[in-house]
């Protein structure tokens, strides 16, 4: 899926995904770099309210990756932000392509 795709269909869903505790969303990888070819999956990088810890976040982070696959209808990766390693977040913020 190309970068100007994801970016549209995630915008067109933004006010649902406020809902659920996105306050950004970037896209980051390969299709950010628009280097995504028809087997790539798309990465995503979200910054959330605060919300629970421990399991229930974790399940927090499964409900957005599953809704976010829905709603670009492919395979998504999302990873949190900021990262919990400092080389993470230098790699999102070098490919970082802001959708909201």
């Amino acid at each position: 899926m190309d970068r100007a795709t994801v970016i549209a269909l995630l915008k067109q869903h933004q006010a649902e995904l406020v809902e659920l505790g996105v306050v950004s969303l970037s896209i980051i990888g390969s299709t950010a770099r628009q280097e995504a070819t028809s087997a790539s999956d798309v990465d995503l990088a979200a910054t959330l309210t605060p919300g629970p810890r421990g399991f229930a976040h974790l399940e927090r982070m499964d409900q957005l990756r599953d809704r976010l696959g829905k709603m670009l209808g492919c395979a998504v990766d999302v990873i949190e932000e900021p990262a919990p390693l400092p080389r993470v977040q230098r790699a999102i913020e070098q490919d970082r392509v802001l959708a909201f």
